[in-house]
């Protein structure tokens, strides 16, 4: 039976709280989930159902279950899953101790060109309406940051980054992003090795070096 990835979409600020991989109707289930979950639905009265991948088989299933959990993650979506997904074979059940364990074999490790590339064309596909956009905007304000983090925006923001693939140098993964209209994370995450490419291209930050040959002064 082929499986699916799927998003409950609360009902008060249409904002996506949790991502799962399923069959049949495990998506319009309410058991067995965790407290997180239920507080959630409880208080805002309901939940919607939005399909990210169908009709897929269960490795890459897993695959972008686990990349969407880190989508969300990174633009500080509050979800209540308690692991960052990709793991779990059909028909067994995991103990809380067993999914903490899996969630941190599988920090740190890269996924392949080929997987990357199914994902990225997964992700182009999911619907991101103005509602969406501005909700997710609304859920930001008012939070704070601490220190290290602020730190490390602000050194992103200033970093040069230099496209390998094309020898093209910008003044930040932002320029560079709205340039080939990619998302700028997916170039930080190219620069510090998380990931192989983006954009099926190689990135890295850009140094003094490279400053000299397009006569740019740094930041």
């Amino acid at each position: 039976m082929a499986f699916y990835v799927y998003e409950h979409i609360r009902n008060d600020t249409l904002l996506p709280f949790y991502v799962g991989k399923g069959k049949s109707n495990r998506a319009y289930r309410k058991s067995n989930r965790n407290k997180y979950w239920n507080n959630i639905v409880n208080k805002c009265g309901g939940f919607e159902v939005r399909f990210i991948a169908e009709n897929i088989d269960e490795e890459l299933a897993l695959l972008v279950e686990k990349e969407r959990i880190n989508q969300l993650r990174l633009l500080k979506v509050n979800i209540c899953n308690l692991t960052d997904g990709g793991e779990g074979v059909s028909g067994y059940k995991f103990t809380d101790e067993q999914k903490k364990k899996m969630s941190d074999a599988q920090k740190g490790k890269k996924l392949s060109q080929d997987q990357i590339e199914k994902l990225t064309q997964r992700f182009k596909n999911i619907e991101r309406t103005e509602e969406w956009r501005k909700n997710i905007s609304n859920s930001l304000k008012g939070k704070k940051k601490n220190p290290e983090s602020i730190r490390k925006t602000s050194e992103n923001r200033t970093k040069y980054v230099f496209c390998i693939t094309e020898n093209k140098l910008f003044r930040s993964a932002e320029d560079a992003g709205k340039y080939y209209k990619i998302y700028k994370s997916a170039i930080h995450r190219a620069c510090n090795g998380s990931r192989a490419k983006a954009n099926k291209m190689y990135w890295r930050y850009a140094t003094l070096e490279d400053l000299k040959c397009f006569h740019l002064t740094p930041i």
